[in-house]
């Protein structure tokens, strides 16, 4: 498994990061079940010995995606945050809700 500091040094990284302090559209996709983390027995790491999953968009874990969430107190500017279900995040461009609402958005600036 990950070593314990590398996560908490990630995590700790991710937590500080800066807000954009632009208007920002941040869409994403959940409830799908995610990768989340690897576990090896073997110090060769050839395969995975079990993977943990978690909620996300089949590709990114919930939070990651979710990370914009928080914005929204740190900044003057906008932030719209929009979480699709069951939306893969391959697929999420060229789905005709996402396009739709991404139209919406582009009509009313």
């Amino acid at each position: 498994s990950y070593p314990a500091d590398k996560l908490k040094q990630l995590r700790d990284g991710w937590a500080a990061m800066d807000v954009p302090r632009v208007d920002t559209v941040c869409i994403y996709g959940h409830g799908l079940k995610t990768p989340s983390a690897y576990v090896y027995h073997e110090l060769d790491g050839t395969a995975p010995y079990e993977t943990i999953y978690t909620d996300g968009d089949g590709t990114v874990p919930i939070h990651s995606l979710s990370a914009c969430d928080s914005w929204q107190a740190k900044q003057k500017q906008k932030v719209l945050v929009k979480r699709f279900s069951n939306v893969e995040h391959l697929k999420a461009i060229q789905d005709p809700v996402i396009f739709k609402y991404f139209a919406d958005i582009l009509t009313n600036m």
